[in-house]
């Protein structure tokens, strides 16, 4: 079921674009046109979803473990310096 979904996420997304490309040029829209492109979206986005999970994990992966170095470098949780009076 997920994969289409996807599917025509990216085949309404192919023919958006398409159409706005045919805007762009100030031709006039097809219907015959935005459905071969839906279509070639949609198949093309079905081929390459089932590819697509293990990389996006990785991908969120690394951006996570960035982030949370970025913040961590930011942050004045340094066990070495405190505030306050002295322990004595």
């Amino acid at each position: 079921m997920e994969l289409f979904l996807w599917a025509i996420a990216g085949g309404l997304l192919v023919a958006c674009l398409s159409a706005i490309a045919v805007v762009y040029n100030k031709e006039s829209i097809s219907t015959k046109h935005l459905s071969r492109d839906f279509i070639l979206g949609t198949v093309l986005t079905g081929c390459i979803y089932p590819l697509i999970p293990e990389t996006l994990q990785e991908i969120s992966t690394a951006v996570t473990d960035k982030v949370s170095l970025v913040s961590s470098s930011y942050s004045s949780s340094d066990p070495g310096v405190q505030v306050g009076p002295p322990n004595f």
